[in-house]
């Protein structure tokens, strides 16, 4: 079975977030790109180009918080990947159902996710890998490791993609925080705050995300700063080799369990159990 919801929106993320850098550049915002923080405290921020000092600083750097000094374990930079097919025939997108430009995703534990593109292309996504010590990698050539496993799973998932070519192919990172979920925080008695955590849901999730920093930041009392997810800060995540073994037994958990489910058609409860009690 399957459930469908119309309360769901297309966006090209890239578009958005050019389009919203416009609009605060009109209001006066200064915007400096190519400028890594290397340690943030409160009162100040580093920078590779010098020091900025500020009275309210937030922090929302995801999958490059690692960076940040005494920030290292605060954020897991894990890898999701997306492939994008060429332009499909109107009759494999009736075939498959996704021809009024359905998005879909499914109750699997590695999650993925898809849409049709505005030019006719499927664009599917999962989510990837974790390296060693929180690494983060260059450019993701299209045959990486990471980004065939998508590409397979996505024609196991449509076989009559077969026949079709996949064009593209990219990955980023995404931050997830040790208890996997978001989270939105700000201390007025340091001017420290932070968002985050979307752990690649972050799309709409960010843009909530600000409209409660705002009112935190100024002191404003809102039904959104009474929402769950506000100063619900995560602990940090365990020390290396502690933080990659237990990465790679989720991911081994969840696997497991999504496949034994996908072949029975029942629910794994060992495997299962396994994942939701590594998650916690």
């Amino acid at each position: 079975g399957a459930t469908y919801t119309p309360h769901c929106a297309v966006i090209h993320p890239a578009r958005l977030v050019k389009g919203l850098g416009r609009v605060v550049r009109a209001k006066g915002v200064k915007i400096y790109e190519g400028t890594p923080v290397t340690e943030m405290a409160s009162g100040y921020v580093d920078t590779n180009k010098g020091r900025v000092s500020a009275g309210k600083i937030i922090r929302a750097t995801e999958g490059y918080t690692e960076s940040i000094k005494g920030q290292e374990r605060q954020m897991l930079p894990l890898y999701s990947m997306m492939v994008a097919t060429e332009p499909l025939p109107d009759h494999v997108w009736n075939e498959i159902g996704l021809a009024n430009r359905e998005t879909f995703g499914d109750s699997r534990r590695v999650t993925i996710y898809g849409q049709k593109t505005d030019d006719g292309r499927l664009a599917f996504g999962g989510r990837a890998g974790y390296y060693f010590g929180s690494k983060r990698r260059g450019i993701i050539p299209p045959d990486d490791p990471m980004v065939q496993n998508v590409e397979r799973t996505l024609r196991s998932i449509f076989p009559v993609l077969q026949d079709y070519k996949v064009s593209h192919g990219w990955g980023g990172l995404m931050g997830v925080p040790r208890h996997w979920r978001p989270s939105v925080a700000f201390d007025p008695q340091t001017g420290l705050g932070h968002a985050g955590g979307y752990t690649g849901e972050g799309v709409a999730a960010s843009n909530l995300a600000g409209r409660i920093l705002s009112d935190l930041v100024l002191e404003r009392e809102s039904d959104l700063t009474d929402l769950a997810w506000v100063n619900d800060t995560p602990a940090k995540w365990e020390p290396e080799p502690l933080r990659w073994l237990g990465v790679k037994a989720i991911q081994y958990f969840g696997d497991k369990a999504d496949r034994i489910e996908m072949e029975t058609g029942k629910p794994s409860k060992f495997w299962g159990t396994l994942f939701g009690s590594a998650l916690s």
